[in-house]
């Protein structure tokens, strides 16, 4: 296979051998043409074995590097900033090991990004997923995929995300906003300098490294969204940073934030690879100070702090009793609703736009179980909801991608 030189997927893993395995296996059936980073700061080596054991039977190029344990976010910055000078290629993905990316969506990223002057980063559109585990089961690497147009951060979520196309710095950083670390392509050399930065600076909050990617991808050029699909995010994995953060957004943890990005600023304005861009540092520092304390209020306003607090042990027991629901519920569904016309009423006309149905179908053979087949073939059988959506299509005769 001829390797793409232009994009490197930078893939850090831990702990998670067969959400790894997945990845790689997805890759690999896709022909994925690009360098693969493989960061690893497992406590044990049992990603190692799975991933060595892949490496003698695939045909892509993986480069395997085995870190120390990740065992706080300063560790983890660390393997990342030293990952990064593995890096050859111009681009690079931040890629998550339970996240699928569209490489159609990716190659096109590359020939934009190639093709227009001044840009440094490439978003597309996400959506998110479930893996129904069997009943008694809490495997969610593999069995139906489930995507629920109703839940949170579905098809869409970025609709409120613009392109920021102008050609001044302050008129970009004016306009800044969340540029997404793991779901845009960016200049390898935007990661570099923020993961140099991060790990000069020690941060203390994860979304502290988002902010420093957003600042310096601004910096060093313009930022388009398109509104393809990117890529699939499964949503219902335990102990992901994004819900981690979500659930413990708090007036503390907005001020922890808050502290740690005026650090960052302060870093940020000194740093020689971003005077490179930007020299007026008394400018840039007012700025960013002001932005950050805008974010930090609106950030403030929107707690809900009217509702009491409830514990743990009750959440994860009511989270228990309703996936168990849940999974029965799709698996009766899917008898009933897989031949049936009112199967395509849980699909909404408004994320078909931007739903690739054929990825869909692809990520569907990734996660597919066997265990579910109900019959003694061998081919994976299409779920309800990737079945209406293609029946849709057809009927709505909206192009597929």
């Amino acid at each position: 296979m001829v390797i793409n030189s232009l994009l490197t997927i930078l893939l850090p893993v831990k702990d998670r051998p067969d959400f790894t395995q997945r990845t790689l296996q997805y890759l690999s059936s896709e022909n994925c043409e690009f360098a693969i980073i493989v960061a690893d700061g497992s406590k044990n080596d049992d990603v190692k074995i799975q991933v060595e054991s892949f490496l003698t039977n695939t045909n892509l190029s993986v480069t395997y590097i085995k870190y120390g344990p990740d065992k706080d976010l300063n560790a983890f910055i660390k393997k990342m900033d030293h990952a990064t000078l593995h890096i050859l290629s111009k681009y690079v993905v931040w890629a998550c090991d339970d996240d699928f990316y569209n490489l159609k969506t990716l190659r096109e990223g590359i020939d934009f990004l190639e093709n227009r002057i001044g840009y440094s980063s490439f978003s597309g559109e996400v959506v998110d997923f479930n893996v129904l585990p069997r009943l008694g089961t809490r495997n969610r690497v593999k069995g139906r995929l489930c995507i629920q147009l109703s839940q949170r951060y579905c098809s869409g979520r970025y609709r409120n995300i613009t392109s920021i196309k102008s050609d001044g710095i302050i008129g970009r950083l004016e306009q800044i906003q969340f540029i997404a670390p793991a779901e845009a392509i960016h200049l390898t050399s935007v990661l570099k300098t923020s993961f140099a930065i991060s790990a000069t600076t020690k941060v203390s909050h994860i979304m502290t490294i988002n902010y420093v990617m957003s600042v310096v991808s601004l910096l060093s050029g313009k930022s388009y969204h398109d509104e393809s699909t990117m890529l699939l995010r499964q949503d219902n994995v335990p102990g992901s940073a994004g819900d981690v953060y979500i659930s413990r957004t708090s007036q503390e943890e907005l001020l922890k934030i808050y502290d740690d990005r005026k650090n960052i600023i302060e870093s940020i304005s000194v740093d020689s690879a971003v005077k490179e861009f930007f020299s007026d540092t008394l400018q840039l520092r007012e700025l960013l100070h002001r932005a950050n304390f805008h974010t930090y209020h609106l950030g403030v306003n929107s707690l809900r702090v009217d509702q009491p607090p409830v514990s743990r042990w009750n959440l994860t027991r009511i989270a228990w009793v309703v996936r168990l629901y849940l999974s029965a519920f799709f698996q009766l569904a899917e008898k009933t609703l897989l031949h049936s016309n009112n199967a395509v009423s849980l699909v909404d006309q408004s994320v078909l736009d931007l739903i690739d149905s054929e990825f869909i179908v692809k990520v569907e053979k990734a996660v597919y179980c066997p265990q579910y087949e109900q019959t003694q073939s061998s081919k994976p059988r299409l779920t309800w909801f990737s079945k209406s959506l293609t029946d849709r299509r057809s009927s709505s005769k909206v192009p597929i991608p």
